[in-house]
């Protein structure tokens, strides 16, 4: 991968593996440190999410201080030459502090014991991008007059059109989205989604196209994503159904793509005889 032109920047994250910390400052060493910059969360980039259920919105975060997994992306370096940002990635240190991280929310769900119970558990994890055949993705994003033109390999084109019109004031027929749309774009969303979100983010500040540039050495997020359902039959004494228990509980990577799930589920579970209990890690 090379510079195509000079209106052309590439953008690369840089990981943190220090889990249950906080970073309190970073800073890097490179004979071009005056040809990088960086986005990071020092810039409190914060995006809105409003739900499709009852239109709540949510403050996320694009990038957070508190390392929640390893690998987690705090910060994204750029700059007009590749080679100048992998050299400057290896040389970023974190000042941390290590203490008690508090990574769960409250669902409002309560869960209710029952005296007798069949208990049936199964366990999915997202797993599938392990046999992704590609070492990296690349997601290309750049403003072409009144256009957002976004090259990437994703799914979900709707809700990213409505994500990216709400937060960054781009009309949704002025996103044009050339996606790939294979069987990875599935396994693969949370890069995308978080490269694409960044690739706007310094296209705006810089007036430049952005190559954002994701190795496997970032795909953390993906390793620490798995979902588990464990469903509670109770029945009564003479063996009829009572109610049935479902238990959620998510171990989400980074609250700006999981936050927002809690009220769309609990407006889910009025309506149902279900009692819930949800969780996210």
């Amino acid at each position: 991968m090379t510079n195509v032109d000079a209106h052309e920047f590439w953008a690369l994250p840089v990981c943190c593996n220090v889990k249950d910390s906080f970073i309190e400052d970073f800073s890097f060493v490179d004979e071009h440190v005056s040809s990088i910059f960086s986005i990071s969360y020092k810039d409190n980039i914060t995006l809105k999410f409003r739900d499709f259920v009852d239109s709540n919105e949510f403050n996320l975060k694009l990038f957070d201080n508190k390392i929640s997994f390893k690998g987690q992306i705090p910060l994204v370096l750029y700059s007009d030459n590749l080679d100048y940002l992998l050299k400057a990635e290896k040389s970023v240190l974190f000042n941390l502090r290590v203490g008690d991280v508090s990574n769960s929310y409250s669902s409002g769900f309560t869960k209710k014991e029952s005296q007798t119970c069949n208990v049936l558990n199964a366990c999915y994890e997202c797993s599938d991008y392990n046999s992704f055949s590609d070492d990296f993705i690349l997601v290309k994003i750049f403003f072409d007059s009144e256009n957002l033109i976004i090259d990437a390999n994703v799914d979900n084109i709707s809700f990213l059109k409505f994500f990216i019109s709400e937060n960054f004031g781009v009309s949704k027929d002025k996103i044009k989205i050339n996606s790939l749309n294979n069987y990875w774009s599935s396994s693969i969303f949370p890069i995308s989604f978080n490269a694409i979100l960044q690739g706007i983010v310094i296209s705006k500040k810089i007036n430049k196209r952005i190559n954002v540039v994701y190795y496997k050495r970032h795909f953390g997020i993906l390793d620490n994503l798995n979902l588990t359902f464990s469903v509670s039959n109770c029945l009564l004494a003479d063996n009829k159904l009572s109610k049935i228990v479902l238990e959620i509980i998510i171990n989400r990577p980074l609250n700006f793509l999981y936050k927002f799930y809690f009220k769309f589920i609990n407006n889910v579970f009025k309506n149902l005889f279900f009692d819930g209990l949800l969780e996210i890690f």
